[in-house]
């Protein structure tokens, strides 16, 4: 015995919502659409975690103007910047580390120390 197919109803579009859906204007056809709210207003407000910041290999290179082999030597020998290993296995770096790596290098001539 074949299935009957069911009846095909009006698609709506989701970015109509509704304001109140139970205000005093005249009931259509339809059924009123459900009100959307948004997520709370601390919701924004809040910093974003630090993983995010992080990056990766290739892009702290780009940011230091070098390319992702020397990042990998330096940190095999221990002279770049800090990074941080995530499950043993991945590596980013925080943003203030490449800066204070940067800063670490300032010099006042080619062969005096730090300022």
């Amino acid at each position: 015995m074949a299935r009957e197919p069911l009846p095909k109803q009006p698609r709506q579009n989701p970015a109509e919502v509704s304001e109140d859906p139970h205000s005093d204007k005249e009931a259509s056809a339809s059924p009123p659409l459900r009100v959307i709210s948004g997520p709370p207003p601390s919701f924004f407000q809040r910093e974003a975690p630090a993983i995010e910041s992080l990056l990766t290999t290739e892009e702290a290179a780009a940011c230091l103007g070098t390319t992702k082999r020397t990042l990998e030597a330096w940190r095999y020998a221990g002279g770049g910047p800090v990074f941080v290993k995530l499950g043993g296995r991945l590596v980013r770096y925080r943003p203030r580390d490449l800066e204070n790596f940067v800063a670490a290098g300032e010099r006042l001539n080619t062969g005096g120390a730090a300022p």
